[in-house]
């Protein structure tokens, strides 16, 4: 059900981090307004270690972009990607946010900066300023 894929995705890659050294995960979760001691999960960002590992030695340049989803459960899905130098695209990292705001594409970028470009200077973001 839909239910079960939603409650499953941040144990699944809570598991994906626990065996694949390396990769980042962050979630965002809120209070349930009507049940106690149960929250609501907000935001998931991921971006698998070899992608990480990739990264560094790709283009120092990360383009950034959302869709919105339209199944049950709305939301938006972020992606970060990079051109290798075979100018392939690498997807990095991504994230399931609210919406397209200022608030969710800061946390995106916090996350994408923590988990995926680290200390790595001079690291250039392209994006359509669509928020």
């Amino acid at each position: 059900t839909y239910e079960q894929a939603y409650d499953y995705a941040p144990r699944m890659l809570h598991q994906i981090a626990e065996t694949n050294s390396g990769t980042q995960v962050f979630m965002k979760h809120r209070p349930h307004p009507r049940v106690p001691n149960e929250n609501i999960l907000d935001r998931l960002f991921w971006a698998f270690a070899q992608t990480i590992h990739a990264f560094q030695h790709c283009r120092p340049v990360i383009s950034i972009d959302g869709t919105f989803l339209t199944g049950k459960y709305k939301g938006t899905l972020l992606v970060a990607v990079t051109a290798d130098a075979n100018n392939q695209l690498l997807p990095i990292a991504y994230a399931l946010v609210e919406s397209e705001n200022k608030d969710s594409w800061l946390w995106f970028l916090i996350c994408l900066k923590l988990g995926v470009v680290k200390n790595r200077p001079d690291v250039c973001v392209i994006s359509d300023r669509n928020t």
